[in-house]
């Protein structure tokens, strides 16, 4: 872990990661520790990279409205000054 994560957002961290690794136990009873280990960790993976992707979206959003509205406003501004 990074330096500057307090123990506080550590100790968060594990228990999130317990709890992932404990629900693919619980579906998956006759895995290996490693087994449930590592399908614990693709799930982790797969939970960020669709929080990445729905974050990414997000700001192509905000990215487009703020440059429909600079757009908007630069028509108004040369509106008032012609």
């Amino acid at each position: 872990m990074r330096g500057d994560v307090d123990s506080q957002t550590i100790q968060e961290i594990a228990e999130f990661v317990n709890r992932k690794i404990r629900e693919v136990a619980e579906k998956t009873p006759h895995q290996s520790s490693s087994r449930v280990t590592a399908l614990a960790a693709l799930n982790i993976a797969e939970e960020l990279f669709q929080e990445k992707k729905a974050r990414d979206r997000q700001l192509q959003e905000y990215e487009s409205r703020a440059n429909r509205l600079l757009e908007w406003l630069d028509r108004k501004l040369a509106e008032v000054t012609a």
